[in-house]
């Protein structure tokens, strides 16, 4: 019920001012797959349909910006190397996450050719106007999202599958930062 509530105050009030931003719409797709990534750790079984949805949508979410798919990487590492789930190419929700990167690279090769010539472009044109300061890295919403669900961790001492849940959001906030 924790979870749950706190996923419904961090869409709704951090979705407010941003909705329809890319960060928020990647952690409403990738939600489902955290959840089946809990699931997977806590031993529960999951059906291989929902898994594969929640993988596509995963996928999905992760292809908004490059850099979301640390939050992938962050995941499997937890489920591979921390519980101890089997590799990455037996899990339903792995495969159809990597098949839908995988079919957006194919896409950007075959319709997008110039597509990385673009990015270093704009890489090299934007970058020097971005400027990251200690300050709004800690205090801007993402971060101060990721605290509270930290502290939350930190405060609460669940049972049974909450705690594989709780462990999945605070390693879901790793990639997330």
């Amino acid at each position: 019920v924790l979870a749950f509530l706190f996923l419904l105050f961090s869409v709704n009030n951090y979705g407010v001012n941003n909705f329809g931003q890319r960060e928020h719409l990647m952690f409403v797709l990738v939600m489902p797959y955290i959840l089946v990534v809990a699931a997977r750790a806590s031993g529960k079984p999951c059906q291989a349909w929902l898994a594969v949805v929640a993988g596509v949508l995963g996928g999905i979410g992760v292809s908004l910006k490059p850099h979301f798919v640390l939050v992938w990487l962050v995941m499997e590492a937890y489920l591979t190397l921390l519980r101890r789930c089997g590799m990455p190419w037996r899990r339903a929700e792995s495969l159809s996450l990597a098949g839908v990167l995988a079919l957006l690279a194919l896409l950007i090769g075959v319709f997008l050719p110039d597509y990385p010539k673009v990015l270093l472009y704009a890489a090299k044109t934007y970058l020097p106007y971005n400027s990251f300061g200690v300050g709004r890295v800690f205090l801007n919403s993402v971060t101060q999202l990721c605290f509270l669900a930290y502290a939350l961790y930190v405060l609460t001492r669940p049972s049974g599958w909450a705690v594989e849940l709780r462990r999945a959001l605070a390693a879901a906030c790793v990639g997330f930062l």
